[in-house]
C-alpha cells in the first residue's frame, strides 16, 4: 500500500442516473498534488454517505484541505495516481 497527500480542488458529481447520490451528495473530487496546483485526478472512494452529503452542501469547508490518499502508484507522465481512494484528512 502506498499512501500520499494531495489537495482538494473541486467535487464531481456522479454520473450514474438514479443513484442515491444524484442530487444530494458529491460523487468525488478532484486533486492536485500542491495547495496551488491545477487538477490533475481525481477520487471517488473510500467516503461515507454522510461526507459525500456535507461535502455536497457545504463545499467550501473541503476546497482547499489537504487529505491523505491510498492507491497503486503514480504515473510518470500525467503524475496521477493509480486507483486513489480518500483514507482521512491529513493535519
Amino acid at each position: 500500500r502506498r499512501y500520499s497527500d494531495v489537495y482538494i480542488k473541486n467535487f464531481f458529481m456522479t454520473k450514474t442516473p438514479g443513484s442515491k447520490y444524484e442530487g444530494s451528495a458529491v460523487g468525488g473530487f478532484w486533486y492536485s498534488l500542491t495547495p496551488g496546483g491545477q487538477e490533475i485526478g481525481k477520487v471517488g472512494t473510500g467516503f461515507s454517505d454522510d461526507m459525500r452529503k456535507d461535502m455536497f452542501s457545504n463545499p467550501n469547508k473541503y476546497i482547499g484541505k489537504r487529505v491523505t490518499i491510498e492507491h497503486q502508484g503514480q504515473y510518470e507522465a500525467s503524475k496521477q495516481y493509480r486507483t486513489p481512494a480518500f483514507k482521512k484528512f491529513s493535519l
